[in-house]
């Protein structure tokens, strides 16, 4: 038994104990990397970090944590996903207007505010087999300053060697320290000017087609490597050493937020897009006939575009121009008809 989402996780464990197979994810570490304040917690304890957080359960409760570990924060979920709901609070005014996108994007209380971490954003891909962690690649992120829902990736990201080196071993003492032994993880971090500091991890590979670019980059397939340890095979002999790049690899997102009331009708460019030579996929989240909307979360991304090239910067020209080719064109249609 294998899962490839956050959202099976505990799903796939239930299933593994019927069937007297092992957990697919020790159900301690399940739990700290579901529960973003329980992590705080571990990480706390074990010295690794101590970014201040605390959980709410009402909005004076978010203006006290703001003062308390402000000046700037960020409200998001406990246990959520796709950067839905997560908002930033730079001062009280900001509490309303956070709270109400909160609740738009789904959530309720409890929530969680924590230190505002100023700084680029990566994600470690790795993969771990008996206690020791193989890191596979560090992606550099790309996000929406206001609604936090990512745009794009790029893997590798471009990075001096001391600074990666930085990261990964800030990410495998984390993994360590919340009890990863053995499968994928994908671990989000903010390159501070204090060092990286972590935003979450998960028990699961890294989303948003990152995989993709893990492959693209590096020839390393992680779901064949998460299925073969699902069958009780040992990984690490599969694994180049050390992980090298040929070349670099990225992803772009068209995320057009228009009125609920207009549907995509069609789409024109995609099939220019598609011949070029450098351009690994494009794919239409959003085909012709779904209704439009605002972009709260990742789910509401349009399309997307994957391009190859020499280095980072080549990469993401190419997926950019790539989704910027691609033209959407939209029908009006009341809201109390059916979306197609």
């Amino acid at each position: 038994v294998c899962a490839f989402n956050d959202i099976w996780m505990f799903l796939a464990n239930r299933i593994a104990e019927k069937l007297g197979l092992p957990p697919v994810v020790a159900p301690e570490v399940l739990e700290l990397s579901a529960n973003k304040s329980k992590m705080r917690d571990r990480l706390a304890q074990a010295g690794i970090e101590a970014t201040g957080y605390r959980l709410v359960e009402s909005k004076e409760q978010v203006a006290q944590a703001l003062e308390d570990i402000g000046p700037t924060c960020i409200l998001k979920p406990v246990d959520g996903e796709s950067s839905s709901g997560v908002a930033k609070l730079s001062g009280v005014e900001d509490i309303d207007p956070s709270l109400e996108w909160f609740r738009l994007s789904g959530h309720h209380f409890p929530a969680l505010v924590e230190s505002f971490l100023a700084g680029d954003e990566y994600s470690v891909e790795g993969i771990s087999e008996a206690g020791k962690h193989h890191i596979l690649a560090i992606t550099r992120k790309y996000k929406d300053a206001k609604t936090f829902v990512e745009k794009g990736h790029v893997v590798p990201a471009p990075l001096p060697d001391d600074v990666a080196q930085e990261i990964r071993f800030h990410v495998t003492r984390v993994l360590t320290a919340l009890g990863f032994t053995s499968g994928p993880s994908h671990t989000e971090v903010i390159l501070t000017a204090a060092g990286p500091r972590i935003v979450e991890t998960h028990t699961r590979v890294g989303g948003d087609r990152i995989i993709d670019l893990v492959r693209l980059t590096t020839g390393v397939d992680v779901y064949e490597l998460v299925a073969r340890q699902a069958i009780g095979e040992s990984i690490a002999a599969r694994l180049p050493a050390p992980v090298t790049y040929e070349r670099a690899a990225a992803i772009w997102y068209a995320c057009p937020s228009v009125a609920p009331e207009l549907v995509l009708a069609r789409v024109e460019g995609e099939e220019a897009v598609r011949a070029t030579s450098w351009i690994d996929t494009v794919h239409l989240a959003k085909p012709p006939g779904e209704r439009g909307g605002p972009v709260l979360n990742s789910f509401d991304r349009t399309a997307l575009v994957i391009a190859t090239g020499k280095d980072a910067e080549e990469a993401l020209c190419r997926a950019r121009d790539g989704v910027h080719k691609l033209q959407f064109h939209y029908r009006w249609q009341s809201s109390d008809q059916p979306g197609s």
